[in-house]
């Protein structure tokens, strides 16, 4: 059995040995050369190619940029504006200042009120009318009537003093912002008027003694520029047919230059020629009049 085995292991070793040197390379068995398969070749990359940037989300907008169809208001640069005017609260501090203008001031009473006097009190009912005369630490201080030496104190806010004072504010409110309106409106007319008399050379418009003095074409600067700044609105230079001679007469117990104007009205019976006449007073024309009827010219 042994020599069985041997003989086996002879064999074997016989076999491996003429397989791995004596057989040719592409017959062996055991020891054939494995030949490695080549790695796939990987295609070039394509070439990169422009890139469109991305958008910046976080960039601020232009300041003022408006959204497309939000309409644009127009401000009239020339148009009124109101005066700035602040609340009762700011001019009181919250109503912790009552300036002294504010007193004497009836005042009706929203509790008892004990009036303390040398001699004695009394006591004011809620409801009851009292003349506040002054502010103190957050009260009023209050008499039964003028003169009267007796004195109480009260809450402001258990008085109807607030809703006086708010009102009156108001109502001074409204006024100054008319008077601010008037004042606007005087300014633009003032302007207006400057404008058009820009027009016209006012330098020799008038003669010594007052008279106006008269152009070449038979117009008066003086009465042109009356025209102009709108002193009446009937009369239109281009519509003028006739300038009259300046002559002297008295009006209203005055010496005065008057000047007879022909010119085209138009009338609802359609255009019409008609004959005013200016005045002159101290170098100015005070009036116009119609000739005939001596009504003023509009």
């Amino acid at each position: 059995m042994k020599a069985f085995f041997i003989t086996l292991f002879i064999l074997g070793a016989a076999f491996l040995a003429y397989d791995c040197f004596l057989t040719p390379p592409a017959d062996r068995i055991i020891f054939k050369k494995i030949t490695p398969a080549a790695a796939p070749v990987a295609a070039p990359a394509a070439p990169i190619g422009d890139v469109a940037p991305l958008e910046d989300t976080m960039k601020p907008k232009a300041a003022g940029t408006a959204k497309a169809g939000t309409p644009t208001v127009a401000v009239d640069p020339n148009a009124f504006t109101p005066p700035h005017l602040d609340s009762v609260e700011t001019l009181t501090k919250n109503w912790t200042f009552i300036p002294r203008t504010a007193f004497p001031r009836p005042v009706r009473l929203g509790t008892d009120v004990e009036m303390k006097m040398s001699v004695g009190s009394s006591r004011m009912a809620a409801g009851s009318s009292v003349i506040a005369i002054g502010f103190e630490d957050g009260a009023l201080i209050v008499t039964p009537t003028e003169g009267s030496i007796a004195r109480g104190r009260i809450s402001l806010g258990m008085t109807d003093f607030k809703a006086q004072i708010a009102e009156g504010y108001e109502r001074w409110k409204t006024w100054k912002i008319d008077a601010a309106k008037r004042a606007w409106e005087e300014r633009k007319r003032a302007a207006a008027l400057a404008s058009a008399k820009a027009g016209v050379d006012m330098s020799n418009a008038v003669a010594a003694g007052g008279q106006p003095v008269q152009n070449s074409d038979g117009s008066y600067n003086l009465l042109l520029a009356s025209i102009n700044t709108g002193q009446v609105t009937d009369i239109r230079p281009d519509k003028i047919r006739k300038w009259g001679k300046a002559y002297q007469e008295i009006v209203d117990g005055k010496m005065s230059w008057l000047v007879n104007v022909d010119y085209e009205s138009m009338t609802i019976f359609g255009p019409m020629d008609t004959q005013v006449r200016a005045t002159i007073q101290g170098g100015k024309v005070v009036s116009w009049n119609f000739t005939g009827s001596g009504e003023e010219v509009p």
